[in-house]
C-alpha cells in the first residue's frame, strides 16, 4: 500500500513511477522532452497545479476517472492535509474548456471546493499503472453523487456567468469544444 500522505510528489511517483524531479510546480517544465504534456485528461495522467499563494510549492494528482467532459477524478496526497484522497472530484472551470483552472470537490471546503485553482494541463505516462484505473471504484456512488450535487450550483453559475459574458469569438471557442473520451472501470 501506498502512503506518503503528506507528500504529492512521493505520492504520484510511487502511483504511477513517473521519472520527474523537484516540487510539483516545476513537474509541467521538467517533464518537457521527457513525457507528453497536454490538455486533455485520461485516466493514469498528472494534473499539475500551478505554484498559487495557497499552494506555494505547487501540486499534483493522479487522474483515476473520467465523469464527463468537465468532470474527472483524482487521487492525490496532502490535499487534505497529512492523507491521501481517492476519487475526488475534480470541475474544471477554465473557459475554454482546457483545464487550466479546476475546482478540487471534497467533504470540506478548506480542502479547495470553494476556490478555483489554476493548473498547466496533464502530463501522460508511457505505460500508466493498472491499479489507477480502479481507484475510481473507491468512493461510494451515494458519497459521490452527494458531493457532485452540493456543488453543482457553483458549476451551474459558472457556465451560466460564461454564457452571459461570451462575445462572437468566444461562442465560436464553445462550439469547438471536443469531448472528453470516457472510460470505463474495469471490475475488481
Amino acid at each position: 500500500m501506498v502512503s506518503h500522505g503528506g507528500n504529492c510528489v512521493a505520492y504520484a511517483k510511487a502511483v504511477t513511477g513517473i521519472q520527474l524531479s523537484g516540487n510539483a510546480g516545476l513537474w509541467w517544465s521538467n517533464a518537457a522532452g521527457h513525457y507528453d504534456r497536454g490538455q486533455e485528461p485520461q485516466i493514469g495522467s498528472i494534473l499539475v497545479f500551478k505554484s498559487s499563494g495557497h499552494m506555494r510549492s505547487g501540486h499534483v494528482a493522479v487522474v483515476s476517472g473520467i465523469v464527463g467532459p468537465r468532470e474527472i477524478l483524482l487521487d492525490h496526497a496532502n490535499w487534505v492535509r497529512g492523507r491521501v484522497t481517492k476519487a475526488m472530484a475534480a470541475i474544471d472551470m477554465s473557459p475554454r474548456n482546457d483545464w487550466t483552472s479546476v475546482k478540487v470537490l471534497g467533504d470540506r471546503p478548506e480542502a479547495g471546493g470553494q476556490r478555483d485553482n489554476p493548473t498547466f494541463g496533464f502530463i501522460y505516462l508511457r505505460n500508466p499503472s493498472s491499479g489507477i484505473a480502479e481507484a475510481s471504484t473507491d468512493i461510494s456512488d451515494t458519497r459521490h453523487a452527494r458531493i457532485r450535487a452540493a456543488h453543482s450550483h457553483a458549476a451551474s453559475h459558472h457556465e451560466r456567468m460564461l454564457v452571459a459574458d461570451a462575445t462572437p469569438v468566444a461562442a465560436a471557442r464553445a462550439d469547438d469544444v471536443k469531448p472528453v473520451h470516457k472510460h470505463k472501470a474495469e471490475p475488481h
